[in-house]
């Protein structure tokens, strides 16, 4: 690796120059405005038939823990970790007080103590994807296999919402091309590809709707937008959602994330 870390090696807390996105601040309505229990249970479902059916799981970002807790079974454990003190309260609640506060750079449990990981929509949110990486690595026992769940969705050309929305992609800064060649940066600190997938989810949305969600910044990279840089980038992308026939009528749309199923050898 060309910055001299070995494979698995732990990182130092704070080594990144990005900051890891915290979502303490839309806890309490999380679910709802991620999707809801429909991607609940559709993110758990795929996520069941790729996880080790025996063991311990560890649960990266997990949020209010309810994609954690889906997946509990008698021989299952799950952990979770974010970054999140309000999102560790709610995960604490939903996996029996098996959450902790911790960064994804710097995991605090000892090596190979993971028989499993997921790293679901959270990696174009973490400050240094490749030190969140060689601790997911480094905590995984060999054999042990992280699924990843790509945060940012692709639109077919069809979905006229979604190519408004891509628009605001160039905010995500230059996590947006780490997220995009996720795979290679697994395999970099010496995961291997076992599956490459993709997850689609067809469902309805109202130009309007989008419009309320980017005002309400439901959508993390808008978190922190100025206001000059809403006036250039955001508010073009608002006027054209607009100006689509009917801003009322539900429209169908997609969204397609790319999943990744790499194992520690």
């Amino acid at each position: 690796m060309d910055n001299g870390r070995t494979s698995g090696q732990t990182s130092t807390m704070g080594r990144s120059s990005c900051q890891s996105t915290d979502f303490g601040w839309i806890s309490d309505e999380y679910i709802r405005v991620r999707g809801g229990q429909n991607r609940v249970s559709a993110i758990s479902a795929l996520i069941d038939q790729h996880v080790c059916r025996e063991g311990r799981v560890l649960d990266v970002g997990t949020g209010p823990g309810e994609i954690a807790a889906q997946l509990v079974t008698e021989t299952r454990q799950l952990f979770g970790v974010d970054i999140s003190a309000d999102m560790v309260t709610l995960a604490s609640k939903a996996l029996g007080g098996l959450a902790r506060r911790a960064d994804a750079e710097s995991l605090p449990f000892e090596s190979r103590s993971f028989d499993g990981a997921l790293a679901v929509w959270v990696l174009n949110h973490v400050g240094d994807a490749e030190a969140a990486l060689c601790e997911m690595f480094r905590v995984l026992r060999p054999r042990g296999r992280l699924f990843y769940l790509s945060g940012i969705p692709m639109h077919p050309e069809w979905d006229v919402i979604g190519r408004q929305l891509n628009r605001l992609d160039v905010l995500r800064s230059s996590r947006v091309a780490r997220e995009r060649t996720m795979v290679w940066l697994a395999e970099s600190v010496g995961f291997v590809p076992v599956r490459i997938g993709e997850m689609v989810v067809d469902f309805q949305q109202r130009p309007r709707g989008a419009i309320q969600r980017i005002h309400d910044r439901s959508y993390g990279h808008l978190r922190q937008v100025d206001g000059e840089t809403w006036e250039s980038v955001v508010a073009p992308v608002i006027g054209d959602l607009l100006r689509l026939p009917d801003p009322d009528r539900y429209r169908e749309r997609q969204n397609r994330h790319k999943f990744a199923v790499l194992e520690k050898p």
